[in-house]
């Protein structure tokens, strides 16, 4: 069995986080050889295009620079959404799953105790 079989949550999350990790890679260097900024700019100048902060302090200022920030902006702020919803949503099924196993041992608790001690007639 795969990973998605067992998870299809977990698998979805694992898919955007490795996008995301491309994304911010291959942004950041895009940007350094278009833009021929350090490599903490370019990185810096991804993550906030990315994550939709968008400071203004470091922008694109050539004609590939800005072509493929818009790329970036299409294809990582979606992502980076994604990675965020997915992680909410695994969260909140462990929740869920823990919870229900909860109920399940008391209702399993109550039942035995039920048939396991003789009817008191008062």
């Amino acid at each position: 069995m795969g990973i998605m079989s067992h998870d299809p949550i977990r698998f979805r999350l694992i898919v955007y986080l490795i996008l995301i990790v491309v994304i911010l890679l291959g942004g950041t260097i895009g940007f350094k050889f278009m833009e021929g900024r350090s490599w903490i700019d370019a990185l810096y100048f991804i993550t906030v295009t990315v994550a939709t902060v968008g400071y203004g302090d470091v922008t694109p200022v050539t004609f590939g620079g800005k072509i493929v920030t818009i790329f970036l902006i299409f294809l990582g702020v979606g992502t980076f959404l994604g990675v965020f919803a997915n992680a909410a949503e695994m969260m909140l099924h462990r929740q869920e799953k823990t919870l229900r196993m909860k109920k399940l041992n008391m209702v399993i608790v109550t039942a035995g105790q039920e048939l396991g001690q003789p009817q008191r007639i008062k």
